[in-house]
């Protein structure tokens, strides 16, 4: 499929949900999203959306594969809803885009084994955020930090909406 980045997100959804329906709940759906800018070849986001699902093929089913992360459909709307709600926050100033930088540049620490990135993020948070949006920091990446393993997703999310991932 072809469309809009956010589009694509909520019809994979969609779609997923009416194949699960179609086949009686009994086969399993993944899929595998690759972002293209306006003047990109299509063949050649194809391939890279060919071979997110090739990387499918190594974790559970049922799963959804986008901007760096891979999700359980399963908790694939409430991880979007976060996002979303992050974007929000991006937009209004309430987060700034260089605490969004930092936030993927831990992210990336900690799937290394680096045990620091918690108290530097902790550190950012409470040097750089207030009321609501630290509020939101705090719960979904930090304590209990269940958005944690999808922080990238959440937070290019953020920054795709913004307009900020453009000029990546």
């Amino acid at each position: 499929m072809i469309g809009p980045w956010n589009e694509i997100l909520d019809f994979a959804a969609a779609w997923r949900s009416e194949f699960r329906a179609i086949s009686g709940e009994r086969l399993t759906f993944s899929a595998g999203v690759a972002l293209a800018k306006p003047r990109q070849h299509i063949l050649t986001k194809s391939d890279e959306a060919e071979r997110a699902l090739d990387e499918q093929a190594k974790i559970p089913r049922d799963s959804i594969h986008a901007l760096g992360s891979t999700i359980a459909w399963s908790e694939f709307a409430h991880v979007l809803e976060e996002a979303r709600r992050l974007a929000g926050l991006h937009a209004t100033g309430q987060i700034k885009g260089a605490l969004l930088h930092n936030i993927i540049e831990l992210h990336g620490r900690w799937r290394k084994g680096d045990a620091r990135w918690n108290y530097l993020l902790f550190y950012q948070v409470e040097r750089n955020l207030a009321g609501e949006a630290r509020s939101f920091v705090k719960r979904a990446f930090l304590s209990p930090g269940d958005l944690w393993k999808y922080a990238d997703f959440v937070v290019r999310y953020a920054m795709l909406h913004s307009g900020a991932g453009e000029k990546e």
